[in-house]
């Protein structure tokens, strides 16, 4: 601000103050331009079988719809859900999904899993070149 600052010890005019603003990061959203993030843990069912899911937003909860086989990553758009700004624009809301898996698992249901694992036969690193 011009001028506002404070007047010079040797009796010339007042400089200009400065001021710096710091934001600090949002707990769950992050932002690039009107465009928000937000990432959703879900549970390996949800990944697997899909369903409805209540994600927050900065205009109140939105249900999306989880599509069958999500994988970690995968975004979903909610348009018109990101940052509003005076002059009527509109950015979206981005919901990133996150897998998320029990740190343990009782003996019958690692079975079920174990059963899962042989039952899908996955090769999801068969692409992968290691040299």
């Amino acid at each position: 601000l011009r001028g506002l600052g404070d007047a010079s010890p040797n009796g010339g005019p007042a400089g200009d103050l400065l001021i710096t603003v710091r934001t600090k990061e949002h707990e769950f959203f992050s932002r690039q331009g009107l465009d928000l993030t937000v990432r959703v843990p879900i549970t390996v069912a949800e990944a697997c079988l899909g369903g409805k899911i209540e994600v927050p937003s900065p205009h109140g909860i939105l249900t999306l719809t989880l599509p069958p086989g999500t994988s970690s990553g995968k975004r979903i758009r909610a348009k018109g859900q990101g940052v509003h700004t005076k002059d009527g624009k509109q950015g979206d809301l981005y919901a990133e999904m996150m897998i998320t898996v029990p740190k343990t698992l009782s003996s019958e249901a690692a079975e079920i899993v174990k059963k899962l694992a042989t039952e899908l036969d996955q090769a999801p690193r068969a692409d992968l070149r290691f040299q």
